[in-house]
Formats: structure tokens, C-alpha cells, sequence
């Protein structure tokens, strides 16, 4: 099986998932070209959105593959609320991160669904 490499479809789904409920998309190296989801981010301009890991996978001895986790950055809004709001137990804090997460969301919305 070919590898996806089509730039339209790998936006389609980097929308989808970057702007549902989890904020993140999983791609799998034997289905999609890592480096396709690269470029499409990159032309985008929406590697400044993201951070991403590329873990190893043993089923078995014999067969292996890596996974692409890309999710939104939500350590930024994090440390961002952390230093505006100090406690992540207070109200501050959470209404400040879902309103930073909410942002990110419609700045990855903006650059990857339209």
C-alpha cells in the first residue's frame, strides 16, 4: 500500500483532528508520508501552532513502525497561565488556558481548514 502523500487530504485531517475535541491527530509511517504532514504544516504556516513526536512501535519482533503524534501546543498556554495566574488549581488559571487553547484552536483553524 502507498503511503499518502496528497497534501489536500493531510490538511483535511490535520483540521479535523487539531480542531476536535482532543487537539491533536495521530498518523501512522506505513499509511502517511511524514513528510508530507511536514510540508503541509510548513506551507500552512502552521508549524508555530504544533508539537510533535514521533514515537516507535513494537507489535512484535518482526514488525515495527512509528507513529506521529501532532497535537496543539497547550504547553505554551501552560507556562503562559501559570506565570499570569500562578496556581493551576485556581480559577484564573483554568479560565485562562481554555481561553488560550480556544485561541490556538482558531488560529489552527484558520491556517488548515480554510
Amino acid at each position: 500500500m502507498e503511503r499518502l502523500k496528497n497534501e489536500d487530504e493531510i490538511r483535511r485531517r490535520l483540521c479535523e483532528g487539531l480542531s476536535g475535541p482532543t487537539f491533536s491527530v495521530v498518523f501512522e509511517s506505513t499509511l502517511v508520508d511524514f513528510e508530507a504532514v511536514r510540508n503541509v504544516l510548513l506551507k500552512n504556516n502552521a508549524g508555530d501552532l504544533v508539537e510533535n513526536r514521533i514515537l516507535e512501535v513494537n507489535l512484535f519482533e518482526e514488525r515495527s513502525y512509528s507513529i506521529l503524534i501532532i497535537k496543539l501546543r497547550e504547553r505554551d498556554c501552560i507556562a503562559s497561565c501559570e506565570q499570569r495566574c500562578g496556581n493551576r488549581e485556581s480559577q484564573c488559571f483554568g479560565e485562562c488556558f481554555f481561553r488560550c487553547l480556544a485561541y490556538e484552536k482558531s488560529e489552527a483553524e484558520e491556517k488548515l481548514c480554510r
